[in-house]
């Protein structure tokens, strides 16, 4: 109930391989609840309710970075969500997206359209609501999967190491030219590192770019 139906969904979808065994850790929901949250600020002015104005009518292109992400977010959703074992792969994508997203002064109707029917499967509810206060009337169960530009899907992804005090703790996977404030609340947000933060204070974040993540609590 405090989290909300999305957050636990998205919670064991991200915690690792659906194959895996597990342990259940309530803590770690809170990573993906805030992720919700912060996709949920994106679209929507707290203040009004009504479309976050800094959406713009203006086409894709005009954000040349954000638009290139979109296109691999859409290939790496789509291939992760094609196989069970890697849809935490695929949350990881859609948590990127939103960083950059949320950093950016205006972003494109486009890419927000895109990613709401990216995040549809996984977090079913808010997606709706999303969608319709964007200003559509038929359900976004209905909509088409969006298709990507292979020509602008051209870097990597890298796997990185996240540690807690020295020992490895979780692992993220990012693209290869993710600026550093996105690497870090990706890995802040990774639930098996949630798990390790429980009660503690973060003193430091370190990157070591494109190699790991050691978090200093």
């Amino acid at each position: 109930v405090q989290y909300g139906a999305d957050s636990v969904r998205l919670y064991e979808l991200f915690i690792g391989p659906v194959s895996a065994s597990t342990p259940w850790q309530t803590s770690g929901v809170e990573g993906v609840h805030r992720f919700l949250q912060r996709t949920w600020r994106l679209v929507v002015d707290e203040g009004t309710g009504e479309r976050n104005p800094k959406i713009s009518d203006q086409p894709g292109e005009s954000e040349p970075e954000l638009w290139r992400l979109m296109h691999k977010t859409v290939k790496a959703v789509g291939e992760n969500t094609d196989e069970i074992d890697k849809m935490n792969k695929a949350i990881s994508h859609l948590m990127v997206f939103v960083n950059l997203a949320t950093q950016a002064e205006c972003v494109p109707m486009t890419c927000i359209d895109v990613f709401l029917r990216l995040l549809a499967p996984y977090a079913p509810h808010i997606a709706e609501e999303l969608w319709m206060r964007t200003g559509h009337t038929e359900l976004i169960a209905r909509a088409t999967w969006p298709e990507y530009n292979e020509a602008l899907c051209v870097d990597e992804m890298i796997t990185m190491p996240v540690q807690v005090n020295g020992k490895v703790r979780a692992q993220i996977e990012v693209a290869a030219d993710t600026d550093e404030a996105s690497v870090k609340s990706t890995a802040l947000d990774h639930p098996k590192i949630q798990q390790h933060m429980v009660g503690k204070e973060v003193r430091r974040v370190i990157v070591v770019s494109g190699r790991l993540v050691n978090v200093v609590v």
